[in-house]
């Protein structure tokens, strides 16, 4: 057949997604410090300076194996322990979100342990743990701890942090698409378990087989909450910072009157619109979403307020969609 146009086609890997947050693979104590590098590919985890023997390859590994693997990740190795360096606002200020700690095994007792007070100081990140066994966590303090998350699974042949693969998985994905319970995984093997009910109690969370699929046995925080909540949470938080000062950027002024303070709210609206339009927030019996605001007008601003050009009356509320994480259904049979 004659044709005079040409198709090629070049088989690629599937783009990387945006999701929120860039994943960071950070090695402390290293014998020589390597800058923080953020890579698209796992060839650009080499040129950072790790081989693929070091475990921050193999993590990064298993992060970009999965099926919705996020578009970027993070490296870096530092000569301080993660306590110091989670303590320094050069370090905390990045863009990255959520952070793992690519040492073959923390300790417990010492390097975790200090590890989570310093994470929960941090408003907008998260911190993942991989542990071998739950008995690891007998007696860590698990109350108003929201930004740890920690996953009991043994190394696979792939080596890595087993939670990079929950990571890799989860970091694409827009908060409030999904929940971090019953996640299909890739590179990492189910586990033997005897006492799932054990290691929940202790805050832990385990990978095993269900119906066929090998799944995340459930989605909570150290401290009891649903991971997914401090995700939405924080993700609404940061686009309305975000969206607001873009506002105050791109406009050459704002006025301080009744239709400046509109332009204000309506960006704040249009966040939680889309927040329901993706599924954070949840429907109510008129078939809207359950979301308002309510931003104070300039007769209700106080005159010291005007005079330091301050405002401080928008207000919002959200009621969150949650999720079903579990179904009990009753049957009858009829003779």
């Amino acid at each position: 057949m004659y044709s005079d146009v040409k198709v090629k086609i070049d088989l690629t890997k599937p783009a990387g997604r945006l999701g929120f947050g860039i994943p960071l693979l950070l090695e402390t104590g290293a014998e020589s410090a390597k800058p923080y590098t953020e890579c698209n590919e796992l060839e650009d985890v080499i040129e950072a300076g790790f081989d693929t023997t070091t475990n921050t390859y193999k993590t990064a590994n298993l992060i970009f194996m999965q099926d919705d693997a996020p578009a970027t990740i993070a490296v870096e190795a530092t000569q301080d322990t993660a306590e110091v360096w989670l303590g320094k606002a050069e370090n905390t200020s990045k863009s990255w979100r959520q952070i793992m700690f690519t040492e073959n095994e923390l300790n417990i007792d010492t390097e975790i342990v200090s590890i989570i007070p310093a994470i929960e100081k941090l408003d907008d990140k998260i911190a993942f743990f991989s542990v071998a066994t739950d008995d690891e966590l007998t007696g860590v303090t698990k109350t108003g701890v929201n930004r740890s998350f920690v996953f009991f699974c043994d190394p696979s042949a792939t080596g890595g942090l087993p939670v990079g693969a929950l990571v890799g998985a989860t970091a694409g994905l827009t908060p409030g698409s999904f929940t971090y319970k019953n996640m299909i995984l890739k590179g990492i093997d189910p586990q033997d378990i005897t006492d799932l009910d054990s290691i929940h109690e202790k805050g832990g969370v385990t990978f095993l087989t269900k119906a066929g699929d090998n799944v995340t046995s459930e989605g909570k925080t150290l401290g009891g909450e649903y991971l997914d909540i401090i995700d939405t949470r924080d993700y609404i938080v940061q686009q309305i910072e975000y969206q607001t000062q873009k506002q105050l950027n791109t406009t050459p002024k704002i006025s301080y009157d009744n239709n400046g303070i509109a332009m204000l709210e309506s960006v704040a609206v249009n966040i939680l619109k889309e927040a329901y339009n993706n599924g954070i927030i949840a429907t109510g019996d008129d078939g809207k979403g359950m979301y308002s605001t309510s931003y104070g007008m300039r007769e209700d601003t106080d005159d010291a307020d005007r005079v330091e050009r301050r405002y401080v009356l928008g207000q919002f509320s959200f009621s969150l969609a949650g999720a079903i994480h579990e179904v009990e259904i009753t049957g009858e049979i009829i003779i």
